[in-house]
């Protein structure tokens, strides 16, 4: 399940909790990205770049998480995967254009 939240909610990670979903990805735009993945919870801060247009930003991060449970089946390293790649399309104008390879996000 990935969702989208744009403002704090003092619950929010009871009502997670309590949806027992084995994984869970919570982007929170300019506040970073959490992940909860069997009881445990991960956060990331945005990498510092200059953000030239926000589209794609939450996809971005969503091919880039899910990749990185693909390649490297650890949570952390699929999180930072995630925020690598949505801060290079933000810093492009476009939803598509600095989507990186996977040559590029190994690095």
């Amino acid at each position: 399940m990935l969702v989208d939240l744009s403002s704090k909610h003092s619950q929010f990670w009871d009502q997670l909790h309590k949806l027992k979903s084995p994984l869970i990805a919570v982007t929170n735009g300019r506040e970073g990205a959490h992940i909860l993945i069997n009881d445990k919870q991960y956060y990331s801060p945005i990498l510092n770049t200059h953000a030239v247009d926000e589209t794609g930003a939450g996809d971005s991060f969503g091919s880039g998480f899910v990749a990185g449970l693909i390649y490297s089946q650890d949570p952390k390293d699929a999180l930072f995967w995630g925020i690598k790649n949505s801060a290079s399309v933000v810093s492009f104008l476009g939803a598509k254009t600095g989507l990186l390879t996977l040559k590029q996000i190994k690095r």
